[in-house]
């Protein structure tokens, strides 16, 4: 399994939402309702969290998750994380090598 979403295809992303809904394989869509999905709970957004933080390392806000309505927002919101993280990572790069060069 890839380590970020970028790596990481839209089919290993939906087999996973299909685990945490406990779907059948390969029958959740990108823009499947949430509220449609038969293992769609509370349960499900602690899951996504879960396996956002350990497979793509990206830490996640429940209530912004709790705020999306299709398969495909979640993804998003996971690509949004995964992509501030990265400039925030620069950015203090950036102001690293700045300082070292100043000494």
């Amino acid at each position: 399994m890839a380590n970020n979403l970028r790596n990481m295809t839209e089919s290993e992303f939906l087999n996973e939402i299909d685990m945490i809904v406990q779907a059948d394989p390969g029958s959740t869509a990108i823009s499947d309702q949430l509220s449609s999905l038969k293992g769609w709970d509370s349960m499900a957004i602690i899951m996504f969290i879960a396996m956002a933080d350990e497979k793509l390392n990206a830490t996640l806000d429940i209530k912004v998750l709790s705020s999306c309505e299709t398969v495909g927002t979640w993804r998003d919101c996971v690509r949004l994380r995964l992509s501030k993280l990265r400039r925030a990572c620069w950015f203090k790069c950036i102001d690293w090598i700045a300082a070292g060069c100043a000494l």
